[in-house]
């Protein structure tokens, strides 16, 4: 659990940070489509990532446990065999449309980046979630999740 203090106001929560690295420039992964993310509780946290294109991945970790079993449908993830469902409630848009929409502020970045990430759509999602076990256990907490489609 963290707590932030900022202009007066205590913000409390779960949190999550990443670092990517790679050795090849991001418009050059072999990636048509991206579905990734994370789900926080008390008790449970999972991430996703699902790759189509030349390169495939189906990954999820509940908990350090690898699955690679992951369905994605409209409102919900179900992987471990059908032990896990992790539904999305109260979906809220965050950010939707082209990356060249975040770049247009900043013209010299648009020289520097390739067409095909400037043309690449994303849309960002936060959703009320439960995380639901074949037990009859759930966890309830925040997903913060999105899907990219590279441009051409």
């Amino acid at each position: 659990m963290t707590e932030i203090v900022y202009e007066n106001n205590t913000y409390k929560g779960y949190g999550y940070a990443e670092t990517l690295s790679t050795t090849i420039k991001p418009w050059n992964l072999p990636i048509e489509e991206l579905k990734w993310g994370r789900f926080l509780s008390d008790d449970y946290y999972v991430t996703w990532i699902d790759w189509k294109g030349n390169y495939l991945m189906n990954k999820i970790f509940c908990n350090g446990t690898e699955y690679n079993d992951a369905i994605f449908e409209a409102d919900s993830i179900v992987f471990g065999s059908g032990i896990f469902r992790l539904m999305f409630n109260e979906i809220t848009v965050i950010r939707k449309g082209k990356l060249s929409k975040i770049f247009s502020k900043m013209p010299l970045q648009k020289i520097i980046f390739n067409r095909r990430l400037l043309n690449t759509t994303e849309i960002k999602l936060k959703a009320k979630s439960t995380l639901n076990l074949s037990t009859g256990l759930t966890a309830s907490g925040w997903s913060l999740y999105e899907f990219v489609t590279w441009g051409k």
